[in-house]
């Protein structure tokens, strides 16, 4: 992959959620800001990714709001996704789903 085709975490979160349809612009715009904090600690807790209480209780309020779904949110992605694949005549769809405990080495951390 090339390093000039990644995107910085606002711009990837505009790509991905900033056409979805939510019912108001307002949860898109939402949706985006919640994707760039996601994507720039994307290891951390929700609360750690969100900064500041105001945000994290937006962030839960908005994902209980019922025009929020997962269906709504992943729609745009997959859009992207299919029409990124269709351009190449092979695709490797690669998943590792390997599990590692370190529960037995105390002073391992992080």
């Amino acid at each position: 992959m090339n390093a000039s085709t990644l995107l910085s975490a606002s711009d990837w979160a505009e790509q991905t959620f900033g056409s979805v349809r939510l019912g108001d612009q307002r949860r898109t715009r939402r949706a985006v800001a919640i994707g760039t904090a996601l994507a720039h600690e994307p290891g951390a807790s929700l609360p750690a990714q969100m900064q500041e209480p105001s945000a994290l209780k937006a962030t839960y309020r908005f994902l209980q709001t019922p025009d929020v779904s997962y269906e709504y949110l992943i729609g745009p992605h997959v859009q992207q996704t299919r029409e990124a694949a269709a351009q190449s005549e092979r695709v490797l769809l690669i998943q590792d789903t390997t599990e590692l405990d370190y529960q037995q080495h105390p002073t391992t951390t992080g």
